[in-house]
């Protein structure tokens, strides 16, 4: 698993400066002609068909495909008049100049996600309506629209979403990570079975039970190391721990550095 410090650096360095959003619903003649893309282009398809054709390679897109267009790309696409396309679409190009390219497939399978459309369909009414104050909230939600893309096709974190039992835990050990919490206790808080907890638990976040407290745990003493108010001793006390040498020896292995580093200097 790669150390969180190395995904925090991934995912700031670069600010998104959106051009145009909208919510569109295509007519039988829509298309979009050939051109060059000079930013980014991101659909999402709500429902319908469509087909884009990007660097001369078809893709055939439907309900629940997102669409990534890097800049200096060829690009151009239609909808199918017996299935017209719905679709999200965001424009926008990445600041600094030079800044790492976001790692999305041209053509991804996310599937149709309530929560996207929410963001989606929000970021689309807030451009066009145009309200004071309306590019910081626009820029917001693209963030929050990135964010939740990077989880599902970066880090392929989305699944626990989809069950209400395993978010349910999640959100549990998120707010209690401090206290004694066995795959048993979190059993009998979702109404399963351990071991079908435990394997379920795994399925849909990528890890066992107890590999996710430990980094709940750690990222937790991350964050309170930092702030230079506790000791390393304080803080693996707060975070549930008893023993400073085991702390020590997961806080290396999840953030790749020792705790101590983590305490500002004075």
């Amino acid at each position: 698993m790669m150390p969180d410090t190395m995904l925090d650096t991934i995912e700031t360095r670069f600010t998104p400066e959106i051009t145009y959003a909208v919510h569109r619903k295509c007519t039988p003649g829509w298309m979009l002609p050939r051109q060059i893309m000079p930013i980014y282009d991101l659909a999402y398809i709500v429902s319908g068909r469509g087909r884009y054709t990007i660097n001369g390679a078809h893709y055939d897109v439907e309900s629940g495909d997102l669409l990534c267009t890097h800049p200096g790309s060829m690009r151009e696409s239609h909808t199918f008049p017996d299935r017209l396309m719905t679709v999200y679409a965001v424009d926008f190009h990445l600041n600094p100049p030079g800044a790492q390219k976001l790692p999305f497939a041209v053509k991804t399978s996310i599937g149709r996600r309530k929560d996207l459309i929410q963001l989606f369909n929000e970021l689309s009414f807030t451009w066009i309506e145009k309200r004071p104050g309306h590019a910081i909230k626009s820029h917001g939600l693209l963030l929050l629209i990135l964010h939740r893309l990077y989880e599902l096709c970066v880090y392929d974190a989305g699944a626990a979403e989809d069950d209400s039992r395993i978010k349910k835990a999640v959100r549990y050990i998120a707010a209690r990570y401090a206290e004694k919490i066995t795959v048993e206790k979190m059993a009998a808080l979702t109404r399963l079975q351990p071991q079908y907890f435990n394997a379920l638990f795994k399925r849909k976040t990528g890890s066992s039970m107890h590999q996710y407290l430990i980094r709940t745990r750690i990222r937790n003493a991350h964050t309170m190391l930092l702030t230079g108010e506790y000791t390393v001793a304080e803080t693996a006390e707060l975070c549930g721990y008893t023993d400073i040498g085991h702390f020590h020896k997961q806080f290396k292995r999840v953030m790749d550095i020792a705790p101590s580093q983590c305490i500002p200097k004075c």
